[in-house]
């Protein structure tokens, strides 16, 4: 038996987990064929192609020209991509042979240079699939991961899910040529639940008071079969699912036979084939202080809950802007360590260099370069120092607004 581990996108490249690698050394010592497949490093592996960037450029491009956007920030990211045009796919190619250097990947400046370059290249391939988008670290569809609706939404839009817009180019064939008797998936976010297809969990709201929402979770097994006949029969055809402690039936098809360790579904064969498909429910109850928690799972089953008004439109803005800072927290972030490293680099070589009685020229340099610096780490610091102000005051008005709602 040959078993295939895949680490499904999206996460950071540069920071795999160790989880796929101990399960390979254990099934490896166990005598399992076992392989392992970076599904998230190869998708952007893949994204980085020349010609996968020229056609996004262009995609663009095209939607620019043809007005194809919905608000002024869809506007600039179509600007920002028409604007490097040709010189992204060579430029793209520049970044990830400065990051595989030994030379430039430890160069702070050219390092820098790279991250903002792929920056830019993921920046293009989001204007692509807005309102969706991809960044080195962050994952976004046309609709949310904080809940199995939202997820299973987003594994059928291919116009805002950009896994699944490339998925048949790349990956297909990444699984096939392992040819895999059993996969394994190692999933540490939501957002990589898009990419994988799995059983469905649903939150539906059932009252709010003072803040705190009550929900009902509904933990949903499915079993799904395809039936194929290679002779034309008129006796009936079951399939039969095993029954889940704990869970019964959302519904039985008309003809199925229940017994004590399943059910035997009735398959109604057309054209040789037929699917039937049981859903197996477990429901819980759950309460959550929903005001102090903008960010918590149960927000969408809330939003789903509440009648359409200016209050609720208010609230859905909040969540979205929400998003939207904490997704620009991550990337001033990312590029305030790299400022703050080079800055050090710098400083440091400027110590070393005071000892030396030669080299005013490069101490002259290095000095502008750590204003440069200075001036880059400050400016990142106020940003990030405004956006944190933006979150406080966001969630402030989420929580006053919820602690006034009351819906039952």
């Amino acid at each position: 038996m040959r078993v295939l581990l895949i680490q499904p996108p999206q996460s950071d490249p540069a920071q795999p987990y160790s989880s796929l690698a101990v399960l390979l050394a254990a099934w490896r010592g166990a005598g399992l064929a076992v392989d392992v497949l970076d599904l998230n490093l190869e998708f952007f592996n893949y994204l980085v192609r020349p010609d996968v960037v020229a056609h996004a450029v262009e995609e663009a491009a095209r939607k620019l020209s043809d007005a194809a956007y919905e608000s002024d920030d869809d506007l600039i990211e179509f600007e920002q991509a028409a604007a490097i045009g040709q010189l992204a796919a060579p430029l793209t190619t520049r970044a990830i042979a400065t990051l595989k250097s030994k030379e430039t990947f430890y160069d702070p400046e050219q390092y820098a240079w790279a991250i903002r370059m792929l920056r830019r290249t993921l920046g293009i391939h989001s204007a692509c699939v807005m309102p969706g988008g991809i960044g080195l670290q962050t994952f976004r569809a046309g609709a949310s991961y904080l809940s199995s609706h939202g997820i299973m939404a987003m594994a059928e839009d291919a116009r805002t899910n950009l896994f699944l817009r490339h998925a048949e180019s790349f990956a297909k064939g990444l699984i096939e040529q392992r040819k895999p008797d059993v996969i394994a998936l190692s999933v540490t976010f939501q957002t990589q639940l898009i990419p994988v297809e799995q059983a469905e969990d649903e939150v539906r709201a059932t009252h709010l008071a003072g803040g705190t929402l009550t929900v009902e979770l509904r933990a949903v097994h499915r079993e799904r079969f395809v039936v194929s006949a290679t002779a034309a029969t008129d006796r009936p055809v079951f399939a039969f699912a095993p029954g889940v402690a704990g869970h019964t039936p959302r519904a039985l098809p008309p003809g199925t036979i229940a017994t004590p360790q399943g059910f035997f579904l009735p398959v109604a064969l057309r054209g040789g084939r037929g699917e039937v498909v049981l859903d197996l429910v477990r429901r819980t109850t759950a309460t959550a202080n929903i005001a102090s928690s903008p960010d918590h799972a149960y927000v969408p089953a809330l939003l789903a809950m509440l009648r359409e008004t200016d209050d609720v439109a208010r609230l859905r803005e909040i969540a979205d802007q929400l998003v939207t800072v904490r997704d620009d927290l991550a990337r001033v972030g990312e590029d305030l360590d790299v400022e703050r490293g080079a800055l050090e680099e710098r400083r440091s070589a400027m110590e070393a260099l005071r000892a030396v009685t030669s080299g005013g020229s490069v101490r002259a340099s290095l000095a502008q370069a750590i204003a440069r610096g200075v001036g880059r780490v400050d400016e990142l610091t106020r940003r990030a120092t405004e956006l944190h102000a933006q979150d406080i005051a966001l969630r402030q008005e989420w929580y006053g607004r919820l602690r006034a709602l009351t819906v039952a």
